[in-house]
């Protein structure tokens, strides 16, 4: 496997969304078969969360929940869990979040509250794939959230990564 934290390139669209003192990470995958679509990358990244990640989210949006913050759909099964239909034809779709932008080699997905702004970029060049998360927090209780989930986002945006790495490539002999 060969994931490692990258600075994201600069010919992604997610760098429109970036102000001064904005959260931006990314991490680089490039053992990645080029045949991967998008559509199948974004689907590989995000929507396949261990169980541990999906466990955390269902903590997380209980406790935001009655804070009045977006508590989300992230794990329940079947709303935009393993089992959801990737269906990501024009933006506003969801798949985990809300499908944002849509190019041939990226897909921005993210949403909007009032503690904070995200998006999670899945964007490919010829030689890599990268997995970036940029969020743009409100007031203090947006840093305050960011800086309490950091170890876990890392950790998960990682494991998005690293199972793009892990995608079946193809035999050569399929064709028979």
């Amino acid at each position: 496997m060969s994931v490692s934290a990258v600075d994201l390139p600069k010919s992604s669209a997610l760098w429109a969304h970036v102000q001064a003192g904005d959260f931006l990470d990314c991490y680089r995958a490039t053992a990645v078969p080029i045949e991967l679509g998008m559509e199948e990358a974004v689907r590989t990244a995000l929507n396949h969360m261990p169980g541990w990640v999906r466990w955390l989210m269902d903590i997380r949006n209980r406790i935001v929940g009655p804070l009045g913050l977006k508590a989300g759909k992230h794990s329940r099964k079947g709303e935009a869990g393993e089992d959801a239909p990737l269906e990501m034809s024009a933006p506003s779709e969801r798949i985990v979040f809300t499908v944002r932008e849509r190019y041939e080699n990226e897909i921005i997905l993210g949403e909007d509250d009032r503690h904070l702004d995200f998006r999670v970029s899945v964007f490919r060049t010829p030689v890599a794939w990268y997995v970036a998360t940029w969020v743009h927090p409100h007031a203090w209780y947006g840093w305050l959230y960011l800086y309490t989930i950091m170890p876990f986002h890392k950790a998960i945006m990682y494991l998005s990564a690293r199972r793009l790495e892990e995608v079946q490539r193809p035999l050569a002999c399929d064709h028979l």
